[in-house]
Formats: structure tokens, C-alpha cells, sequence
């Protein structure tokens, strides 16, 4: 099949890392997690299997994660996409591109995140409840 599994590798580069900043383009949400937990939960959100691209869009993505050590250095970056029937995880390891299916914990994660930013919006603007 061809398919060349990047996970160990990732898993090795993350390993030193303790802080997950999110970033989501099209809702200007932002937010940075200090823990080596999220680091693991985020890893955990990636499939060890490429990603189903039939839906997606070339070098569209819906936000991107940085992952960075104790000093403040980013080790990894990726883009996602986990809207419209485009779940992936793009990322650069050892000079090669790989995207990888993001799984439905991934999904629900950041569905979660973009219905508390509504609902923070809907507050925002009906100035009541």
C-alpha cells in the first residue's frame, strides 16, 4: 500500500512538548493549553491512516496547532480541517508532507469549542440571558 506511518516519529517530537496552542481561521478563536495532557489528547485525535481528502479543499484548512517545549520553542506545527466532510491533519516531519485522518474525538472536540464560542457570540449580542 504504500502508506508510510509518520505516528511514532510525531510521537517522539511531541514527547518534549507541554503546550498546545490552537488557532481557528474563519471564527477568530484562539486559545493555548498548557499541558503535556493535551498534548497526548491531541495526538490521540489523529488516526494512524491517511486521510479520506475526497472532500477537502488543496491548502484550505479550517484552523492550524502549534506545539510547543518548556521554553517557549515550537517543535511541530499542523493544520486541520473538521468542517464540511473534510476531517485531516496536515503536517511536515523529516521533510515529507503527511495528512492524516483526524478522528470523530478530534471532531467532537472542536465542535464543542465552536458551539461555546456561539453561544459566547449569542450572549455577546443579546446582551440578556
Amino acid at each position: 500500500s504504500g502508506y508510510d506511518s509518520p505516528m511514532s516519529a510525531l510521537a517522539q517530537v511531541l514527547k518534549d512538548c507541554n503546550k498546545v496552542e490552537y488557532l481557528m481561521y474563519d471564527f477568530g478563536i484562539t486559545f493555548e493549553t498548557p499541558s503535556t495532557a493535551e498534548v497526548a489528547r491531541f495526538y490521540g485525535f489523529i488516526d494512524d491512516a491517511p486521510a479520506n481528502e475526497a472532500n477537502c479543499t488543496k491548502n484550505k484548512y479550517d484552523g492550524s496547532v502549534v506545539f510547543k517545549n518548556n521554553d517557549g520553542d515550537i517543535k511541530q506545527g499542523m493544520e486541520f480541517n473538521v468542517l464540511k466532510g473534510c476531517h485531516r491533519v496536515v503536517f511536515q516531519l523529516d521533510g515529507k508532507t503527511y495528512s492524516q485522518q483526524f478522528n470523530q474525538r478530534g471532531l467532537d472536540f472542536f465542535k464543542q469549542i465552536l458551539s461555546m464560542q456561539q453561544q459566547q457570540l449569542k450572549k455577546a449580542q443579546g446582551g440578556g440571558q
